[in-house]
């Protein structure tokens, strides 16, 4: 599916609040940060489809996954990656 890409972009939906490694799963400060980079990842979504951009979702990282973010990215150790999108344009 990759493979099919033209050009493309990753976006880290990330937080600063490093407290989130730390807080529960099912606390509300989690819960709405989480909600909150959905939106916002949704709207990047709509737009992309809107301009005839393909694109790509995925949220709920592991603490590998967030590790390995912030290893491509080199983004700092106190953002928290929540999702991440792609876009790109396909080669059809």
């Amino acid at each position: 599916m990759y493979s099919d890409t033209i050009t493309g972009t990753l976006i880290d939906l990330a937080t600063r609040d490093h407290r989130l490694e730390k807080i529960k799963n099912d606390d509300i400060d989690k819960w709405y940060a989480r909600l909150e980079a959905g939106f916002v990842a949704g709207n990047i979504l709509l737009q992309g489809s809107a301009m005839g951009v393909g694109s790509w979702f995925t949220g709920d990282l592991s603490d590998d996954e967030r590790k390995n973010v912030r290893e491509f990215t080199g983004i700092k150790a106190v953002d928290v990656p929540l999702a991440i999108v792609s876009i790109g344009y396909n080669i059809e």
